[in-house]
This record gives structure tokens, C-alpha cells and sequence, in this order.
């Protein structure tokens, strides 16, 4: 990286590509690590040419999480896939197949997880001043309630995950 910037955005291009084959030598993998690599280098780029933007206000921030979280989804397609018909499959169903009558359904079937992902997402954004009122209150409290606190949480967290069992996914490697 003491050789430039341009040498530094080629060493994390090269870096994500390695990590991609590192998962599977397979065109798949080898498109998600460079994927990743090219936004990593493509916000770099972005950064440079406008450094104001680099600390954006509120909107900003909204904005920059959003396309990051669905860049970085969608290319999961690439991680997931079994193979590269499937990638194709699945991104013309992403593009063209949109049925917006099975969102009551989703809806319905997913309350739980959903509850939890828009609180989740709510606490994010929520002052920085009232996460650390709260984190003290936890702190404040006696081992008993922490336990129950904790144990609630837990319990949420149980129903609101997906049936079915899923291994980690490194355990496949």
C-alpha cells in the first residue's frame, strides 16, 4: 500500500479475488470475491473524487447502508448458488419476476422475523445518547434481572428464526 493508490486499490482487488477462490475454486466464487473487490475499490474511487460525501448527514448515511446492504446481498446469490444456471435463474427471477400478491403471505408467515429486523433496524438509528442511558440501565441492574432480560431476548430471538436447521456455513469447508 506504500506504493500508491493505485497499487493499494489493485492489492484490495486482488485480495477479494483470492478470498473468493479461497471459498471454491469455481467461476461463482471467483465473480463474488471480485464483485466485492471492485465496490470496495469503486467506493474508494468515490471517496476521492468527493470527499465531502465521505462523512455524510443522516440521509447520507441512509442512502450509503442501503446500496451497500443490497450490493452485498445480491451478490450472496453468486456465494449460495450451486452453480452458475442457478446464478442466472435466480437473477432473472430478481429482475423479472415480481409478485407483489404474495406479500400478505410473506407477511403473515414472516411476522416474527420481520418484527424483529424493522426493531433492529429502529435501534440503529436511534441516538447515540439513549443507547448509552440504556446501556447503563442494563449495567445498573442486578444479576437476577439481566438473566430474565437476557433469557427474554433469547426466546425472542428463537421464534423469530427460520424453521429448519442451517449449519454454519463454514462448517462445509
Amino acid at each position: 500500500n506504500r506504493k500508491g493508490t493505485v497499487r493499494s486499490w489493485v492489492n484490495i482487488l486482488v485480495t477479494m479475488v483470492l478470498g473468493g477462490l479461497w471459498h471454491g475454486a469455481s467461476l461463482r466464487f471467483l465473480l463474488w470475491g471480485t464483485l466485492h473487490g471492485t465496490g470496495l475499490v469503486v467506493e474508494k474511487i468515490f471517496f476521492r473524487i468527493l470527499p465531502s460525501v465521505h462523512h455524510p448527514r443522516k440521509t447520507g448515511q441512509f442512502v450509503s447502508r442501503f446500496f451497500t446492504f443490497h450490493f452485498v446481498t445480491f451478490l450472496w446469490i453468486f456465494f449460495r448458488a450451486p452453480d452458475m444456471a442457478t446464478v442466472r435463474s435466480m437473477i432473472n427471477s430478481v429482475v423479472h419476476n415480481w409478485d407483489f400478491s404474495i406479500i400478505a403471505d410473506i407477511a403473515e408467515y414472516y411476522t416474527g422475523a420481520i418484527t424483529l429486523l424493522v426493531t433492529g433496524y429502529l435501534l440503529h438509528w436511534i441516538p447515540a445518547q439513549w443507547q448509552e442511558n440504556s446501556r447503563g440501565w442494563f449495567i445498573r441492574q442486578p444479576v437476577g434481572v439481566k438473566f430474565i432480560l437476557i433469557f427474554i431476548i433469547a426466546a425472542i430471538l428463537v421464534q423469530a428464526k427460520n424453521t429448519g436447521f442451517r449449519p454454519f456455513i463454514y462448517f462445509r469447508f
